[in-house]
Protein backbone atom coordinates (compact mmCIF):
# COMPACT_ATOMS: atom_id res chain seq x y z
CA UNK A 1 0.00 0.00 0.00
CA UNK A 2 1.43 3.94 -0.93
CA UNK A 3 2.50 5.94 1.75
CA UNK A 4 0.34 8.68 0.90
CA UNK A 5 -2.82 6.12 1.55
CA UNK A 6 -1.92 6.38 5.46
CA UNK A 7 -1.88 10.26 5.16
CA UNK A 8 -6.07 11.38 4.11
CA UNK A 9 -8.74 14.30 4.48
CA UNK A 10 -11.50 12.77 5.43
CA UNK A 11 -14.18 14.68 4.73
CA UNK A 12 -17.72 14.13 6.13
CA UNK A 13 -20.58 16.58 5.11
CA UNK A 14 -23.41 17.56 3.01
CA UNK A 15 -24.07 16.96 -0.74
CA UNK A 16 -26.32 19.51 -2.79
CA UNK A 17 -27.68 20.27 -6.12
CA UNK A 18 -27.35 23.76 -6.27
CA UNK A 19 -30.00 25.17 -8.88
CA UNK A 20 -29.02 28.22 -10.71
CA UNK A 21 -31.44 30.19 -12.40
CA UNK A 22 -31.11 31.56 -15.88
CA UNK A 23 -32.84 33.32 -18.39
CA UNK A 24 -33.08 30.85 -21.74
CA UNK A 25 -32.95 32.38 -25.23
CA UNK A 26 -36.18 32.04 -25.38
CA UNK A 27 -36.74 34.28 -22.40
CA UNK A 28 -38.08 31.78 -20.01
CA UNK A 29 -36.36 31.18 -16.51
CA UNK A 30 -34.42 27.72 -16.63
CA UNK A 31 -32.50 26.47 -13.56
CA UNK A 32 -29.21 25.20 -13.97
CA UNK A 33 -28.24 22.19 -12.01
CA UNK A 34 -24.35 22.37 -10.58
CA UNK A 35 -23.25 19.77 -7.80
CA UNK A 36 -22.05 21.26 -4.50
CA UNK A 37 -22.51 21.54 -0.95
CA UNK A 38 -19.61 23.50 1.47
CA UNK A 39 -18.33 19.84 2.80
CA UNK A 40 -18.63 18.63 -0.90
CA UNK A 41 -16.87 21.56 -2.78
CA UNK A 42 -13.59 21.60 -0.21
CA UNK A 43 -13.22 17.96 -0.83
CA UNK A 44 -12.82 18.21 -4.11
CA UNK A 45 -10.60 21.31 -4.22
CA UNK A 46 -8.64 19.43 -1.91
CA UNK A 47 -8.20 16.24 -3.82
CA UNK A 48 -7.93 18.69 -7.26
CA UNK A 49 -5.14 20.29 -5.55
CA UNK A 50 -3.28 17.27 -4.63
CA UNK A 51 -3.91 16.18 -0.93
CA UNK A 52 -5.07 12.68 -0.84
CA UNK A 53 -8.64 13.00 -0.07
CA UNK A 54 -11.74 10.27 0.67
CA UNK A 55 -15.18 11.05 1.40
CA UNK A 56 -17.81 10.06 3.90
CA UNK A 57 -21.14 10.63 3.39
CA UNK A 58 -24.44 9.01 1.79
CA UNK A 59 -24.74 9.25 -1.60
CA UNK A 60 -28.76 8.88 -3.46
CA UNK A 61 -28.87 6.41 -6.48
CA UNK A 62 -31.16 8.87 -8.15
CA UNK A 63 -30.04 10.93 -10.98
CA UNK A 64 -28.18 13.47 -9.05
CA UNK A 65 -26.19 11.59 -6.39
CA UNK A 66 -24.77 9.56 -9.94
CA UNK A 67 -23.17 13.06 -10.63
CA UNK A 68 -22.11 13.49 -6.82
CA UNK A 69 -20.14 9.57 -7.25
CA UNK A 70 -18.88 11.04 -10.69
CA UNK A 71 -17.65 14.18 -10.15
CA UNK A 72 -15.86 13.08 -6.81
CA UNK A 73 -14.31 9.89 -8.98
CA UNK A 74 -13.10 11.88 -11.48
CA UNK A 75 -11.32 14.04 -9.13
CA UNK A 76 -9.53 11.30 -7.49
CA UNK A 77 -11.04 10.84 -4.53
CA UNK A 78 -11.26 7.40 -2.36
CA UNK A 79 -14.83 6.77 -1.88
CA UNK A 80 -14.28 3.60 0.64
CA UNK A 81 -16.52 5.45 3.14
CA UNK A 82 -18.80 6.29 1.01
CA UNK A 83 -22.85 5.15 1.09
CA UNK A 84 -25.47 4.51 -1.09
CA UNK A 85 -29.18 5.15 -0.87
CA UNK A 86 -32.16 5.49 -2.68
CA UNK A 87 -33.21 8.50 -0.12
CA UNK A 88 -33.32 11.39 -2.01
CA UNK A 89 -30.39 14.16 -2.80
CA UNK A 90 -30.73 17.73 -1.55
CA UNK A 91 -31.56 20.22 -3.92
CA UNK A 92 -31.21 24.28 -3.46
CA UNK A 93 -32.50 27.14 -5.22
CA UNK A 94 -29.82 29.78 -5.37
CA UNK A 95 -30.67 33.23 -5.72
CA UNK A 96 -27.54 35.43 -6.66
CA UNK A 97 -29.32 39.01 -7.43
CA UNK A 98 -27.75 40.34 -4.15
CA UNK A 99 -24.27 39.90 -4.79
CA UNK A 100 -23.79 36.97 -1.82
CA UNK A 101 -25.62 33.89 -2.22
CA UNK A 102 -29.01 33.07 -1.01
CA UNK A 103 -30.31 29.65 -0.66
CA UNK A 104 -33.45 27.76 -0.49
CA UNK A 105 -33.45 23.95 0.38
CA UNK A 106 -35.35 21.11 -0.15
CA UNK A 107 -33.85 18.39 2.19
CA UNK A 108 -36.28 16.88 4.28
CA UNK A 109 -36.13 13.11 4.56
CA UNK A 110 -33.12 13.29 1.96
CA UNK A 111 -30.09 11.32 1.61
CA UNK A 112 -27.76 13.54 3.94
CA UNK A 113 -30.95 14.59 6.31
CA UNK A 114 -30.75 10.84 7.51
CA UNK A 115 -27.41 10.07 6.72
CA UNK A 116 -25.55 7.63 10.03
CA UNK A 117 -21.87 6.91 9.97
CA UNK A 118 -22.48 4.27 11.88
CA UNK A 119 -23.48 2.53 8.58
CA UNK A 120 -20.18 3.16 7.21
CA UNK A 121 -17.01 1.09 7.26
CA UNK A 122 -15.16 1.91 10.17
CA UNK A 123 -12.60 4.73 9.87
CA UNK A 124 -9.13 3.27 9.92
CA UNK A 125 -5.31 4.85 10.13
CA UNK A 126 -5.68 5.97 6.52
CA UNK A 127 -7.15 9.27 7.72
CA UNK A 128 -4.65 11.55 9.87
CA UNK A 129 -7.78 14.09 9.37
CA UNK A 130 -12.03 14.14 9.93
CA UNK A 131 -13.13 17.88 8.62
CA UNK A 132 -16.53 18.21 9.04
CA UNK A 133 -19.54 20.65 8.17
CA UNK A 134 -21.46 22.00 7.25
CA UNK A 135 -25.17 23.22 7.56
CA UNK A 136 -26.33 19.76 8.64
CA UNK A 137 -24.80 20.21 11.64
CA UNK A 138 -28.00 22.14 12.83
CA UNK A 139 -30.21 19.47 11.51
CA UNK A 140 -31.42 16.41 12.51
CA UNK A 141 -30.48 13.57 12.95
CA UNK A 142 -27.51 13.99 11.24
CA UNK A 143 -26.43 16.85 13.10
CA UNK A 144 -26.43 14.72 16.40
CA UNK A 145 -24.74 11.90 14.65
CA UNK A 146 -21.91 13.94 12.79
CA UNK A 147 -21.38 14.99 16.95
CA UNK A 148 -20.93 11.67 18.10
CA UNK A 149 -18.87 10.85 15.50
CA UNK A 150 -16.06 13.24 16.00
CA UNK A 151 -16.52 12.71 19.74
CA UNK A 152 -15.64 9.36 19.06
CA UNK A 153 -12.71 9.95 16.64
CA UNK A 154 -11.22 13.41 18.18
CA UNK A 155 -8.68 10.85 20.21
CA UNK A 156 -7.96 9.00 17.07
CA UNK A 157 -7.02 11.79 14.76
CA UNK A 158 -7.28 15.50 14.12
CA UNK A 159 -10.69 16.86 13.83
CA UNK A 160 -11.14 19.93 11.39
CA UNK A 161 -14.74 22.33 11.25
CA UNK A 162 -16.00 24.61 8.91
CA UNK A 163 -19.25 25.83 10.53
CA UNK A 164 -20.94 27.68 7.96
CA UNK A 165 -24.04 28.63 9.18
CA UNK A 166 -27.38 28.71 7.15
CA UNK A 167 -30.33 30.24 9.64
CA UNK A 168 -33.19 29.12 7.76
CA UNK A 169 -32.24 25.45 8.22
CA UNK A 170 -31.74 25.53 12.21
CA UNK A 171 -34.60 24.46 13.79
CA UNK A 172 -33.44 24.79 17.26
CA UNK A 173 -30.61 26.74 17.95
CA UNK A 174 -29.53 26.50 21.39
CA UNK A 175 -28.99 22.83 20.56
CA UNK A 176 -26.95 24.01 17.36
CA UNK A 177 -24.92 26.57 19.32
CA UNK A 178 -24.19 23.50 22.35
CA UNK A 179 -23.00 21.08 19.22
CA UNK A 180 -20.84 23.68 17.56
CA UNK A 181 -19.28 24.20 20.87
CA UNK A 182 -18.90 20.79 21.23
CA UNK A 183 -17.42 20.32 18.11
CA UNK A 184 -15.06 23.17 18.60
CA UNK A 185 -13.31 22.15 21.81
CA UNK A 186 -11.83 19.06 19.87
CA UNK A 187 -11.27 20.33 17.01
CA UNK A 188 -7.63 21.82 15.99
CA UNK A 189 -8.52 23.38 13.15
CA UNK A 190 -11.63 25.62 13.04
CA UNK A 191 -13.24 27.68 10.00
CA UNK A 192 -16.24 29.93 9.95
CA UNK A 193 -17.19 33.44 7.95
CA UNK A 194 -17.60 36.99 9.74
CA UNK A 195 -21.27 36.19 8.63
CA UNK A 196 -21.39 33.17 10.45
CA UNK A 197 -19.99 35.28 13.53
CA UNK A 198 -22.27 37.57 13.17
CA UNK A 199 -25.24 35.17 13.96
CA UNK A 200 -23.57 33.07 16.30
CA UNK A 201 -21.98 35.55 18.68
CA UNK A 202 -23.61 39.16 17.62
CA UNK A 203 -20.73 41.72 19.14
CA UNK A 204 -17.57 39.63 19.49
CA UNK A 205 -15.12 40.39 16.99
CA UNK A 206 -13.54 37.98 14.61
CA UNK A 207 -10.27 38.33 16.69
CA UNK A 208 -11.93 38.35 19.78
CA UNK A 209 -13.73 34.63 18.55
CA UNK A 210 -10.51 32.84 17.10
CA UNK A 211 -8.09 34.24 19.83
CA UNK A 212 -10.80 32.32 22.12
CA UNK A 213 -10.70 28.87 20.03
CA UNK A 214 -7.23 28.79 20.25
CA UNK A 215 -7.27 28.96 23.90
CA UNK A 216 -9.96 26.75 24.42
CA UNK A 217 -7.62 23.92 22.44
CA UNK A 218 -7.91 24.71 19.17
CA UNK A 219 -4.29 24.98 16.67
CA UNK A 220 -5.15 27.32 13.49
CA UNK A 221 -8.64 29.85 13.65
CA UNK A 222 -9.70 30.95 10.69
CA UNK A 223 -12.07 33.52 9.50
CA UNK A 224 -12.72 34.90 6.02
CA UNK A 225 -14.54 38.28 5.90
CA UNK A 226 -15.43 38.27 2.24
CA UNK A 227 -13.88 41.20 0.39
CA UNK A 228 -12.13 42.21 3.37
CA UNK A 229 -9.06 39.02 3.13
CA UNK A 230 -9.00 36.76 5.99
CA UNK A 231 -8.15 36.15 9.61
CA UNK A 232 -6.07 33.40 10.60
CA UNK A 233 -4.53 32.42 14.35
CA UNK A 234 -2.14 30.01 15.65
CA UNK A 235 -0.58 29.78 19.14
CA UNK A 236 2.28 32.05 18.39
CA UNK A 237 1.17 34.10 15.90
CA UNK A 238 -2.00 36.31 14.42
CA UNK A 239 -1.99 37.09 10.84
CA UNK A 240 -4.76 39.49 8.59
CA UNK A 241 -4.21 38.94 4.92
CA UNK A 242 -6.21 40.68 1.94
CA UNK A 243 -7.94 38.99 -1.13
CA UNK A 244 -6.21 38.62 -3.90
CA UNK A 245 -7.81 40.68 -6.94
CA UNK A 246 -9.88 38.89 -9.59
CA UNK A 247 -12.82 39.77 -11.49
CA UNK A 248 -15.69 38.37 -9.89
CA UNK A 249 -18.13 36.48 -12.22
CA UNK A 250 -19.65 35.19 -8.44
CA UNK A 251 -18.45 34.24 -5.01
CA UNK A 252 -20.18 30.48 -5.09
CA UNK A 253 -17.60 28.36 -3.39
CA UNK A 254 -14.89 31.00 -2.70
CA UNK A 255 -14.89 30.03 1.50
CA UNK A 256 -14.38 26.53 0.54
CA UNK A 257 -11.95 26.83 -2.01
CA UNK A 258 -10.83 28.61 1.20
CA UNK A 259 -10.82 25.77 3.03
CA UNK A 260 -9.39 23.56 1.17
CA UNK A 261 -6.38 25.31 0.39
CA UNK A 262 -5.54 25.36 3.93
CA UNK A 263 -5.90 22.30 4.52
CA UNK A 264 -4.35 20.66 0.95
CA UNK A 265 -1.69 23.15 2.15
CA UNK A 266 -0.97 21.90 5.56
CA UNK A 267 -0.58 18.61 3.96
CA UNK A 268 1.81 19.33 0.92
CA UNK A 269 3.56 21.08 4.00
CA UNK A 270 3.52 18.06 6.42
CA UNK A 271 1.58 19.89 9.22
CA UNK A 272 -1.11 17.50 9.90
CA UNK A 273 0.10 16.05 13.33
CA UNK A 274 -1.25 18.23 16.33
CA UNK A 275 2.72 18.81 17.23
CA UNK A 276 3.23 20.66 13.57
CA UNK A 277 -0.05 22.67 14.21
CA UNK A 278 0.73 23.69 17.71
CA UNK A 279 4.60 24.93 16.04
CA UNK A 280 2.94 26.90 13.52
CA UNK A 281 4.48 30.64 12.72
CA UNK A 282 3.52 33.30 11.51
CA UNK A 283 5.50 32.80 8.08
CA UNK A 284 3.43 29.60 7.49
CA UNK A 285 0.13 31.35 8.15
CA UNK A 286 0.76 34.45 6.41
CA UNK A 287 1.56 31.82 3.14
CA UNK A 288 -1.19 29.46 3.95
CA UNK A 289 -4.06 32.43 4.48
CA UNK A 290 -2.25 33.81 0.83
CA UNK A 291 -2.01 30.85 -1.18
CA UNK A 292 -6.02 29.83 -0.22
CA UNK A 293 -6.70 33.54 -1.18
CA UNK A 294 -5.19 32.64 -4.50
CA UNK A 295 -7.30 29.50 -4.92
CA UNK A 296 -10.88 31.56 -3.64
CA UNK A 297 -10.05 34.15 -6.12
CA UNK A 298 -9.95 31.66 -9.33
CA UNK A 299 -13.14 30.28 -7.94
CA UNK A 300 -14.35 33.71 -7.95
CA UNK A 301 -13.52 33.99 -11.23
CA UNK A 302 -15.66 31.27 -12.47
CA UNK A 303 -19.66 30.59 -12.81
CA UNK A 304 -20.52 28.14 -9.42
CA UNK A 305 -18.35 26.16 -6.87
CA UNK A 306 -15.47 25.05 -9.75
CA UNK A 307 -12.60 24.27 -7.30
CA UNK A 308 -9.29 24.72 -9.16
CA UNK A 309 -7.04 21.71 -10.16
CA UNK A 310 -2.93 21.87 -9.07
CA UNK A 311 -1.78 23.06 -12.06
CA UNK A 312 -4.29 26.07 -12.72
CA UNK A 313 -2.97 28.03 -9.25
CA UNK A 314 0.56 29.56 -9.58
CA UNK A 315 3.11 28.46 -7.63
CA UNK A 316 2.17 25.10 -6.68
Amino acid sequence: MAIWEFRMILVSGETVIDLFSETAPDGATVFRPVEGGSPFNMAIGCARLGAPTAFLWALSTDIFGKRFRAALEKSGLVLDWALETSRNSTLSFVDLSSGSPAYTFLDEGSAGRLFDPAEAPPIDDRATLLHVGSYVLGTEPVGARLEALVAREASRRLISLDINVRPSLVTDAETYKARLSHIVSLASIVKASDEDLAWLMPGRSPLEVAEGWIAGGAALAIVTLGAKGSLIVCREAVAERPTKATKIVDTVGAGDAFMAGILSGLERRGFLTRAALDGLSLSDITSLADEASTIAAIVCSRRGPDMPWKNEVPGL
